[in-house]
């Protein structure tokens, strides 16, 4: 990157909790990225233990509010439940007065800017915990198709006047925030994810790709298709995968469909699987620090998601050379051209199935979609660096 920046310059980054996601990986690289650039960054995360937690740059100061994850057990709980969860109450308690604590010693610290790097995360702490002459909130998803209740909307309009700056990682994103909150117009700017695309292909190449060491008869001319998510129904739509699945193998089609990622609906996804009888079609591998190997050697990147903001799974496959399938979710039309670039198709089972079974039968198009080019507004990370660095350039 060229952007030249002065060292004295400090930001802050608040997040919840740093486990694997989308939103976890860009932001690693934005952390990397503002060490690069001579910035002195601290990371602030609410509770400890997030498995990404030790990819944090030895740079960047890491700061937990909390000592210890606590509450999850009490509020989970119902009934009688609740009663033998109370010692998990009390310490959540304790955790919160430690939390407030650990805030409270920001008030003497000074920072050039305070981001809040998660869409429906408060901001409480970067507005009246931290010194900063810069506030922002990162925003990462399409409003209409997160915050169905208005509430995230409310927040945002609630403590707009002591944010400087929205971060919108699409334009889709952008305009969802100005449709539910009118004010932020002025403030909203589109940066798109940093991709560190050098960097993804050095660590595809890294080891073979983890299917390829399972049983010969996965490999044996049949098409593999790829998909990397966090395995939560509610916005990955991974139960309707297992169903698009399927109808794939009923309908004779000779492919392998692998699962990269973890999450709350890993079992029953599980089990369904099991029901629907396609376990030797679709394969979860569970969580990997490294799927760039998966993805080299993938035929077919499949998007079957409700809702993303800017989907990285399309960044990632685009950038190592693959054929990609989406179904319509926020920001896709800015990554990809239909028909040029990749498959993109309605929001909806059937048209899902139609579009993977296409590229399944016509090697063709998946050639001609893996061979053709990516926008370089999206791949320019030089570029987003700098305008991040203007946008919190103090000095103006």
């Amino acid at each position: 990157m060229s952007t030249s920046t002065d060292k004295s310059k400090s930001i802050l980054f608040h997040y919840p909790v740093f486990n694997t996601g989308g939103a976890e990986k860009s932001s690693l690289r934005m952390l990397k990225a503002f060490v690069a650039e001579g910035w002195t960054v601290t990371f602030v995360l609410t509770v400890p233990g997030g498995n990404m937690e030790h990819l944090i740059p030895p740079e960047v100061t890491v700061v937990h509010l909390r000592s210890k994850v606590a509450g999850q057990i009490f509020f989970a709980a119902k009934g009688v439940g609740r009663l033998k969860a109370i010692p998990d109450l009390i310490n959540y308690i304790w955790q919160r007065i430690v939390q407030k604590y650990r805030e409270h010693l920001f008030k003497n610290q000074h920072f050039d800017v305070a981001a809040a790097l998660l869409t429906g995360m408060s901001t409480n702490f970067i507005r009246k915990g931290v010194n900063a002459k810069i506030r922002a909130l990162w925003i990462r998803n399409d409003l209409k198709g997160i915050d169905k209740s208005g509430e995230i909307a409310q927040s945002i309009r609630a403590a707009d006047s002591e944010i400087d700056w929205y971060i919108c990682v699409s334009e889709t994103a952008k305009q969802s925030l100005v449709d539910a909150v009118p004010n932020t117009l002025g403030k909203a700017h589109v940066v798109y994810n940093l991709l560190c695309p050098d960097e993804m292909k050095a660590l595809a190449d890294e080891r073979p790709a983890p299917y390829q060491m399972m049983d010969s008869h996965l490999e044996c001319g049949k098409t593999k298709i790829l998909t990397v998510c966090r395995l939560s129904d509610k916005a990955k739509a991974i139960f309707r995968m297992a169903r698009i699945c399927k109808q794939l193998k009923d309908k004779g089609h000779d492919f392998v469909w692998f699962v990269i990622g973890d999450g709350p609906d890993r079992d029953k996804l599980k089990e369904l699987i099991l029901e629907l009888d396609v376990d030797s079609h679709l394969v979860l591998l569970g969580r990997m620090e490294n799927p760039f190997p998966a993805y080299k050697a993938a035929d077919i990147v499949a998007v079957v998601s409700y809702y993303e903001g800017l989907c990285g799974i399309v960044n990632e496959a685009k950038v190592l050379g693959k054929a990609v399938v989406a179904a319509e979710v926020s920001g896709i039309h800015e990554q990809l051209i239909h028909e040029q670039t990749g498959l993109i198709c309605e929001n909806e089972e059937g048209a899902i199935g139609a579009a993977i079974e296409r590229l399944i039968i016509d090697s063709k198009l998946r050639k001609a979609l893996a061979e053709s080019d990516y926008s370089q507004v999206i791949v320019d990370d030089a570029a987003k660096m700098q305008r991040l660095c203007n946008l919190f350039d103090v000095s103006k």
